[in-house]
């Protein structure tokens, strides 16, 4: 799997690891270096796919205070 940044920047790589007791399902774990929109690609080499492909998803990464789970109300 490899993530980059809208606009090419910044990338980075890892694999996906098979979840135990479900065939041909794969999760990876992305981190983000800041907030923005990051281009998902995966390659699969017995799938014929190759990073170049136009098959993608595209995610937004949100600052870490939009996930606050206070309760206090001033």
């Amino acid at each position: 799997v490899m993530w980059m940044s809208n606009g090419g920047q910044w990338h980075k790589r890892t694999l996906a690891k098979p979840l135990p007791n479900e065939d041909g399902q794969y999760e990876a774990s992305l981190q983000f270096p800041q907030p923005g929109y990051y281009y998902v690609y995966v390659q699969s080499p017995s799938y014929g796919l190759s990073y170049n492909n136009n098959q993608y998803i595209m995610i937004e990464a949100l600052p870490q205070e939009a996930f606050s789970t206070s309760t206090d109300h001033d």
